[in-house]
């Protein structure tokens, strides 16, 4: 009985651990001449203290990606070079959020 009840509850951690999904937010960046924004630098902070969760860069193709995100409101804080920061405000939900493809205009 004893081992029954081990193994049942040992299956039920593994199921509960299992089910969890990975949870993703990413994009990418361009011009609007579709270049891509490299090395950009990119932050996802918490919505109401501002708290930096994780920051990356841009890669060569633009592109960015934050693993492991727990649901709740963010920003994305993405700063481009002689242009300055800008942010975008999203509730993330799970378990992937894709932006797809943000463009950008330059600044004249």
């Amino acid at each position: 009985m004893r081992f029954a009840s081990f193994l049942l509850i040992s299956m039920l951690l593994m199921c509960g651990f299992g089910s969890f999904a990975q949870s993703t937010v990413k994009g990418t960046f361009q011009y609007v001449d579709k270049k891509p924004l490299r090395k950009m630098k990119i932050a996802l902070l918490h919505v109401g203290d501002s708290v930096q969760v994780q920051s990356t860069k841009t890669d060569r193709e633009g592109k960015f990606e934050f693993d492991e995100v727990p649901t709740g409101d963010y920003i994305l804080k993405y700063e481009i070079k002689k242009e300055g920061v800008n942010y975008i405000d999203f509730d993330f939900v799970g378990p992937i959020a894709d932006f797809g493809i943000i463009i950008i205009e330059k600044k004249k």
